[in-house]
This record gives structure tokens, C-alpha cells and sequence, in this order.
């Protein structure tokens, strides 16, 4: 059964009285054996005959739903369930050849994905980008969010398939338009910098658990910053960014940005790794944190700092105790209060052009110990996670589900141990990491999720 090429939320009424976002119709094969009366049971149902089909009409309670009915319609195997609307338009596209399988679009689109698929989500852009317009057009309220969100391609499609010893979901979509969705070029944004060899990655542990990277993130924040400048209500809130030298100023000086967890012996801890131009830019920005610190704990035994030396970098960890007495009178909302024992405790350094930010000693111990050929890239379950990576990823993101499913086990209470072992291990054991990588350029955005596998 074809459904027709606007198929999607830009899809027209018919006279329905139906707006947009009330038309839906699902299409399904079934055995041959199935009528429309078993949705409808214990409705009154009409009956009327649509291109030599006999269409079934029956009221609905579902929200949204046209003029509160619902039709149904069994062509040979297909069935076709619906708002009447949308049902008789599905029938007229499969006699008239208009379906999405004519569509350029589409066709554009399913021929972007690898092989077969165990499935497929496709999203007319043109057309929800059509309706989206209209939305934001007669909406006062949600006008600025034209701006934040960007330009709309015009088509993006989703396939999963396995293969072998993974499950593999390809996400991708056209180059954008220059329009946003409130039909406006939108502000001028910065170009992303190319794709290069990751500069964190060889900072991570054999047995990190989480890494997330992503390239060009000065850059994206600062183009995110130009966004939400067009919207009034911000317009104080960038007077002082301005005055204080801006968005290049804050966040210009990062190249890269990563995210690293590491399992550890006795506990795991985590910490953000952000790469400068150059080794200077580094150690100055180290510096700059390092000193207004220490400032704060000038005279205020709450802050406290210590240098220690670890893998030949020098590492300053900084302290935070009675966290309640470093919080002004009255900031919290009432009945929120800071205990008077709580204290934060976390450690920076800068080793070459990147900027460590960790949760402690340990954190920086496991990165900067870390020796050639023994980091996360070299272990088996990384390159399984990783063989099928997009190539020239701008952003990539790992978790060791094997490894997260370990860790939890040391704290899980003895008396749920067993019923964790009987009836929820088997069904989560075989699941090994999961790999997200994503690319953009003039040909238009993919991403690629791939979950590997212990037994295919």
C-alpha cells in the first residue's frame, strides 16, 4: 500500500476539518486472514465502498483523532487504519501512483542506507518544515524558536539492520536549507573546522567505560550563543557576555571537548578534557582557573589547594568544604538548604595543548598514566564497538555496556544478587559497547549507532 509522497506531519485535510497534526494513517501487512472488525468491536460502525474497497468508519476515543472517527480498510494483505482522511488519501495515492515511493526525496533518501533494513523511519523535511512554519507563524509564543532551531532538510530517514555480531542504525538527512523553519536566513554562524585524528583519545584508559568527543566545540557553542541572541528577552543577558569580552572569549579559546569515565580499582570517576590551540594556551588557561582559586580561598579555610606531580604533570586539586558558607543568604529557594559537611574535591592540569578537569587524583592518575598501546583504543571490546565507525567523525561517543554492567554488580545488594543472576543477566550479559559517530558536510549529516554484540 502506498502512502501518498506528503506523507508526514505537512500532510493537507480534505475537507475532514482535521488540522495537520491530527492525520495519521498506519499501514500493515498482515496474513490475509484479518478483518476490520476486530478493532471495532463494540462500535457502531458504518460502511461505505472507496475505490471497490469496503471502507469501515467507526467513532474513536482517541485524543487527536478526526471529528472523533477512525476508518479502517483491508486491501488483499494490507491493512490500512486511520482518520478517514488519511485512509481514502492512502488509497488514492496507490491508485493514482503518487505514493512515497515516487517521491525524489524519498528515493534520495532509501538509497542513502546500506542493504536491507529491519526498519525504516522516514520524515518528509519540505513538508515538516511547511508545517512548522505555520506553527511558529501563528504562535506568538514559540516564534523565537525558529532561530534555535535551525534550517529543516528536506528529507531524513532512519534504517536498523544486524550484522553479524552488531545492530546497526544509520541516521541521515539532507544538506539543510539556508532557511530556518520561520523562513528567515537566521544569524550568522561560524563554519565548523574539519575533522581531524582525535587529540583526547589517546588520553583514555584501558578501562574507560564512557568517552564522548566532540570536534569544533568552541566553535559550536559560540554559533549556539548566536542563536539565542536573536531572541529579545535575552538581549541583558548578552550585554554582559559582551561586556565581558563575549562568547569568543569564553569558550573561542576550546578547540575540542571530551567527556572520559573511568571504571578504576575501588570506584569510577570521570572528568571533561578540553584542547587549546597549543601547549601555552593551555597552561595559561590552567593558570587563570588555578589563581582565581586560590584568590576565592584567600583568608577561607573552605578552599583549600594542594600540587602533587603525577606522570611527570604538574596536578593542582582544590577542595571545597563547608560548601554552605561559599553560598550567599537567600540564593536557594526556601526549604533548600547546603549540609555544613559537604565538600566537592576535583584536580586540573594540563598536559600539552589539553586541559584536564577531573573528579580527583585517581581520575588524573588513570589518564595520565595511560602508556602507548594500552589505552581504550587498543582493547579488544573498543575496536569491536568501533569497526564499523563513520570515517572523519566529528563527534564519537562509547559506553562499555560489559563494563558498566560489571561495576554495577559490586554495589548490587546481596539479596537481589540472585534474582539479577536468573532472570535479568542473561538478557543483558550478551550486549558487549555502544558506538555513536556522526558526520556533516556538503552532501548532507550522518550518524551511525552501532550496539555490538557477544553472541550473534
Amino acid at each position: 500500500m502506498r502512502l501518498p509522497a506528503a506523507t508526514g506531519s505537512g500532510a493537507t485535510s480534505t475537507g475532514s476539518g482535521a488540522t495537520p497534526a491530527e492525520r495519521a494513517v498506519v499501514s500493515a501487512t498482515t496474513t490475509g486472514m484479518v478483518t476490520c472488525d476486530t478493532p471495532f468491536k463494540g462500535k457502531t460502525v458504518t460502511k461505505e465502498t472507496y475505490r471497490g474497497l469496503e471502507l469501515s468508519i467507526a467513532s474513536s476515543d482517541a485524543a487527536g483523532a478526526s471529528n472523533g472517527q477512525v476508518a479502517c480498510v483491508i486491501d488483499g494483505r494490507q491493512a490500512l487504519i486511520g482518520d478517514p482522511a488519511s485512509v481514502r488519501a492512502a488509497l488514492d495515492a496507490k491508485a493514482g501512483g503518487s505514493g512515497m515511493d515516487k517521491s525524489a526525496d524519498y528515493g534520495k533518501a532509501r538509497a542513502a542506507l546500506q542493504g536491507d533494513q529491519l526498519a525504516t523511519i522516514f520524515v518528509n523535511g519540505k513538508a515538516y518544515g511547511s508545517f512548522l512554519s505555520g506553527t511558529l507563524a501563528t504562535t506568538p509564543a514559540m516564534a523565537d524558536l525558529g532561530a534555535l532551531l535551525g534550517s529543516v532538510p528536506d528529507w531524513a530517514i532512519t534504517g536498523i539492520r544486524a550484522e553479524d555480531d552488531a545492530v546497526v542504525l544509520d541516521s541521515l538527512a539532507a544538506p539543510a536549507s539556508i532557511t530556518s523553519p520561520a523562513g528567515t536566513a537566521g544569524p550568522s554562524l561560524l563554519p565548523l573546522p574539519p575533522a581531524h585524528a582525535s587529540v583526547i583519545a589517546p588520553l583514555a584508559p584501558a578501562d574507560t567505560i564512557l568517552y564522548a568527543e566532540a570536534q569544533g566545540a568552541g566553535v559550536a557553542l559560540q554559533n549556539l550563543f548566536a542563536r539565542f541572541r536573536t531572541i529579545p528577552e535575552l538581549a541583558t543577558t548578552f550585554q554582559m557576555l559582551d561586556g565581558m569580552g563575549g562568547a569568543g572569549q569564553l569558550v573561542g579559546w576550546v578547540e575540542d571537548a571530551g567527556i572520559l569515565v573511568v571504571k578504576g580499582q575501588q570506584a569510577p570517576s570521570g572528568g571533561l578534557a578540553l584542547v587549546t590551540a597549543d601547549d601555552a594556551t593551555a597552561a595559561d588557561r590552567v593558570r587563570t582557573l588555578t589563581g582565581l582559586l586560590a584568590l576565592m580561598g584567600f583568608g577561607n579555610n573552605s578552599v583549600q589547594t594542594r600540587e602533587s606531580t603525577i606522570a611527570g604533570v604538574t596536578v593542582t586539586t582544590i577542595t571545597l568544604s563547608n560548601l554552605a558558607s561559599l553560598v550567599p543568604p537567600g540564593q536557594l529557594p526556601p526549604g533548600l538548604d547546603v549540609p555544613a559537611d559537604a565538600k566537592v574535591e576535583f584536580s586540573i592540569a594540563a598536559k600539552g595543548r589539553v586541559i584536564l578537569l577531573g573528579s580527583g587524583e585517581d581520575f588524573m592518575t588513570a589518564v595520565l598514566g595511560v602508556q602507548p598501546g594500552a589505552g581504550l583504543a587498543d582493547q579488544a571490546g573498543y575496536k569491536q564497538a568501533t569497526s564499523r565507525a563513520l570515517a572523519n567523525s566529528r563527534g564519537s561517543v562509547y559506553v562499555g555496556f560489559h563494563d558498566i554492567v560489571g561495576l554495577a554488580e559490586r554495589f548490587l545488594p546481596a539479596d537481589q544478587k540472585a534474582q539479577w543472576e536468573a532472570n535479568l543477566k542473561p538478557y543483558v550479559a550478551p550486549f558487549q559497547a555502544l558506538s555513536i559517530t556522526s558526520t556533516e558536510d556538503a552532501s548532507g549529516a550522518h550518524q551511525r549507532l552501532t550496539i555490538s554484540v557477544s553472541q550473534p
